[in-house]
């Protein structure tokens, strides 16, 4: 998704974006919706009300006219239960939406809520092209060649689109969001193993590395191996965790996991393998975050309490040294990430150890970024799996840790709570958490949500990344933002200096 993401945001733009300040700045939009300018209204009933008005005269790379009826088409896209989407947390609390004019959205929502300030959760997409193939069915709409090529709003347009080898975009004469894009044509290539990934920077294959791309020690390695290149470690809202596979009748016992948790050195991991810059994670948001709570149950390196904590939830020593429960069933887990992830790999093994010298056996079974992410982790094929989310700085948590959130048959698999976690009070502060207008109480919500989720521990938070990206010195305006928006936020900016 932070792939799709890098390369998404540079054929199209939204309504309102991030800047790398962490600033909400308005794109289409003429300004971001408030209490404050008018744009945002509570109205009788408790619902909210929030207006944009769209820039005047903008249109896409095919030259229509971006209007009120493009957003409208973008949300009744997102609700058509054929095309599955992965989430749809902020439009299912949409009451209605109009166009009152040709460039005004007024939409109102069942109830206040945090993010309405921030459009939709997809990027808006164009009705005039879009819409035939959608009467034609979700079949026809998702493989269509506009999935390839793409009619969008950003300041570069798909020129061709290899799969696995390249993507080339060039400029979009009908831009006219922002300055005119100042680089000829850019280049995305799809390198899937990080040591070619770097090798290709070192030999100058290449002229710049996403965030998604290196690791911590590549990225180490490589500002020492490439004088001409300049690399970026950036302050980042990723974060790096296992999920537990709560259904599974080892791991929903709670004791069970929390040991699992006790019994891994995080600390020397973060030591061993990122000089300390990756910092421990104890709650699934980041220090950076408005709501963080610094009091959260920790469970720093304990083996005797892990050990403890596994004897209570009634497993024994067996007779090879993996425990065993009363019906002599070995404590036996596997864990998945990413194959050729070389960090993941490492605190894989790390971890494998750790766990062997309490008497667990650790299986690794590592897979394609696609076969992952595109099967195993969305249908909860799996019993721990390790990967990142990537927050934003007013992100509340609810489709991660909603029931309604959890991918099953019956929603077609979407949403994002892949542990499966479903907890009494845990719903009732959701069901406050995001209707909070006022941030104080806000917060406090959100605190007491970790303070229940640092009990439950639904998964192992291991550490906050930070993003390291490389670009060849003397390309301009390379500004990483260490957050869900893309490097390419300000790609029509970027330019080689003389």
């Amino acid at each position: 998704m932070s792939a799709t993401s890098m390369v998404r945001n540079v054929y199209t733009r939204d309504l309102v974006e991030w800047d790398d300040k962490w600033n909400l700045i308005p794109v289409i939009a003429e300004k971001v919706p408030s209490l404050e300018n008018g744009l945002m209204k509570l109205l009788p009933g408790n619902k909210l009300q929030v207006t944009y008005k769209l820039r005047k005269g903008l249109k896409w790379s095919d030259g229509e006219p971006i209007t009120a009826d493009d957003v409208i088409f973008t949300y009744k896209a997102i609700m058509n239960d054929d095309l599955k989407v992965p989430t749809r947390d902020t439009e299912v609390k949409i009451e209605s939406i109009t166009a009152p004019d040709k460039y005004t959205v007024v939409i109102i929502f069942k109830e206040p809520y945090v993010l309405a300030d921030q459009g939709f959760d997809y990027y808006i997409i164009p009705k005039h092209a879009l819409e035939p193939l959608l009467a034609k069915g979700a079949k026809a709409f998702m493989e269509a060649e506009f999935s390839r090529k793409p009619v969008g709003n950003g300041p570069y347009l798909v020129k061709e689109w290899v799969p696995g080898s390249h993507i080339i975009l060039e400029p979009n004469p009908n831009y006219n969001i922002g300055s005119k894009p100042k680089l000829k044509k850019v280049i995305f290539k799809f390198i899937s193993d990080t040591n070619t990934l770097m090798a290709n920077m070192v030999s100058g294959a290449i002229d710049a590395v996403t965030p998604v791309g290196l690791q911590f020690d590549q990225g180490v390695a490589l500002e020492k191996q490439a004088k001409d290149v300049s690399v970026d470690f950036t302050s980042a809202l990723v974060w790096e965790h296992i999920d537990f596979n709560l259904d599974d009748p080892i791991l929903k016992d709670k004791r069970v996991r929390q040991a699992l948790t006790y019994a891994i050195d995080r600390e020397a991991i973060s030591q061993a393998l990122f000089e300390g810059k990756q910092k421990v994670a104890h709650s699934w948001l980041p220090p950076k975050h408005y709501a963080y709570n610094s009091k959260v149950k920790v469970y720093n390196y304990d083996e005797a309490k892990a050990r403890a904590l596994l004897a209570e939830a009634g497993w024994k020593p067996g007779p090879d040294g993996i425990l065993v429960n009363d019906k002599g069933e070995r404590l036996s887990l596997t864990i998945g990430t990413t194959a050729g992830n070389k960090v993941r790999e490492q605190v894989e093994q790390i971890i494998q150890s750790y766990y062997k010298k309490i008497g667990v056996e650790l299986k690794i079974e590592n897979q394609t970024a696609k076969v992952f992410f595109g099967e195993t982790t969305p249908k909860r094929k799996f019993q721990m799996a390790m990967y990142a989310w990537v927050n934003s700085p007013s992100t509340v948590g609810e489709s991660l840790w909603t029931a309604r959130n959890i991918p099953n048959d019956g929603n077609g698999w979407t949403g994002q709570n892949r542990a499966g976690w479903n907890n009494a009070e845990n719903e009732k502060l959701y069901a406050e958490i995001p209707v909070t207008m006022d941030k104080k109480k806000r917060i406090a919500l959100l605190q007491r949500e970790q303070e229940l989720w640092a009990e439950e521990l639904p998964a192992i938070p291991l550490y906050y990344r930070v993003d390291i990206s490389a670009v060849r010195k003397g390309l301009q305006n390379w500004r990483p933002t260490g957050m869900l928006h893309p490097i390419t936020w300000n790609i029509e900016k970027w330019s080689w200096s003389e």
